[in-house]
């Protein structure tokens, strides 16, 4: 095995944990997986074969437009750079968001000892201790203020944030009673994780039937139960509707088992408030949403008044076009849009949201057709992966910065090529 092979190996056991290093600036921390990924792109572009070759052979393969369509979308956070008050706050916009497309072109490209059958076990045997954390807290929801005050806690959370969380100065949902978040603070960063975790665990189980699967596929359900979202209950029953209905189309599932499969996805949504009882106050649309709806509305108004570029891509200057009109419609303030879309729109303006947008319809759009002319499964993992993630998008606002679940996406992306 080539040495950019065993790094890759290590990139992929790293998504999980990130690995925080110790502060360099400010206050500002590196992660281990940024690193690899760094030295992992030297090795490919510069190493084996030169960076001229390997960009003629992305360049060679013509059927990768729901890329094209993010590069789009970065190329406009690019020039949003340019009129963002904080600096700062703007390059890790770029820097992390320019990420995925790196991580998607070393697994997209990557050498012939590698199968994406063996790098999806090596993810999903990486990320058990996650489900598992999550349900330790869970159960011992007393001590979770013990347990992310542990020492090591600072190599898996983000230091600042984590000291932020225990001084109660940053509000972080995972804290909730009733719910838990493990290593993770956003309740609905953790269900998108454990939605990956799901789609791989079904798409491994369908190659390789070994009971270790579907023990960790209960694994993950609990966490997701254990988090506490009904975006991401709603995420989950919505993407496994819609790979039913793909798989009813492509004839490998009959119409009769289907309409079971529906009845039980609509009963476990029925009866998840009895399952998590934190549920239960989600059943009138406002509550839901859980004040959302006033938040997005105020987003709309500053959108509207800067829909062409936005206002860029620092806090601050979000903060300024926001509070007016918070204050005007009854929203909370100093807060972000809590819509991914909203918040691409109005950071960067239209022509970043169409790209983004694109980027989503594009390729939900183009694995769902692979899969109905091919029947490859994989095809069909990647675009409940995209459904998934699109229906998280439409509550929460970095998802797609988030170094854990854009890697863990961009990696899914990348391995459907061949």
């Amino acid at each position: 095995m080539k040495l950019f092979d065993r790094l890759l190996i290590v990139i992929t056991i790293l998504i999980p944990y990130q690995i925080y290093l110790p502060s360099f600036y400010k206050d500002k921390n590196v992660t281990l997986y940024m690193i690899v990924v760094a030295v992992g792109v030297f090795l490919y572009f510069f190493k084996e074969r030169g960076v001229v070759n390997r960009m003629r052979e992305i360049a060679a393969d013509r059927d990768q437009r729901p890329v094209l369509w993010y590069l789009g979308f970065f190329m406009c956070i690019v020039g949003a750079f340019f009129y963002s008050g904080n600096k700062v706050d703007a390059v890790k916009h770029i820097l992390f968001l320019g990420m995925g497309i790196l991580i998607y072109v070393m697994f997209a490209y990557r050498g012939g000892a590698l199968t994406p059958v063996s790098i999806a076990r090596v993810f999903l045997f990486s990320s058990v201790p996650l489900a598992i954390m999550v349900l330790v807290v869970f159960v011992f929801k007393e001590h979770q203020y013990a347990i992310l005050g542990s020492p090591i806690m600072k190599i898996f959370i983000e230091p600042d944030t984590l000291r932020n969380m225990l001084a109660d100065r940053y509000f972080c949902n995972v804290l909730d009673a009733g719910r838990a978040g493990g290593l993770f603070v956003n309740a609905q960063e953790g269900a998108q994780f454990a939605g990956f975790n799901l789609l791989i665990v079904g798409w491994l189980w369908s190659k390789q039937r070994s009971n270790i699967f579907p023990l960790i596929g209960v694994l993950w359900l609990c966490a997701l139960i254990a988090f506490g979202t009904m975006t991401g209950v709603i995420a989950c029953a919505l993407t496994m509707l819609c790979g039913l209905v793909l798989l009813t189309v492509k004839r490998k599932w009959s119409v009769i088992p289907s309409l079971i499969v529906v009845m039980f996805i609509i009963a476990g949504v029925v009866l998840m408030p009895w399952l998590q009882p934190r549920l239960a106050k989600y059943r009138t649309f406002d509550s839901s949403v859980n004040g959302r709806s006033r938040i997005w509305h105020a987003s709309a108004l500053v959108i509207g008044d800067h829909w062409v570029k936005g206002v860029g891509l620092d806090s601050n200057s979000w903060e300024r076009a926001y509070a007016p009109h918070a204050e005007k419609v009854g929203a909370i303030l100093k807060v972000p849009p809590h819509n991914v879309f909203l918040f691409v729109w109005a950071k960067a303006g239209i022509l970043a949201f169409l790209c983004f947008v694109g980027f989503f319809i594009s390729a939900i759009c183009r694995y769902s057709l692979d899969f109905l002319r091919s029947g490859d499964t994989y095809a069909l993992l990647v675009a409940m992966a995209f459904i998934w993630f699109g229906a998280e998008c439409m509550t929460e606002n970095f998802l797609i910065m988030d170094l854990r679940l854009a890697g863990a996406l961009w990696m899914i992306m990348g391995l459907r090529v061949k």
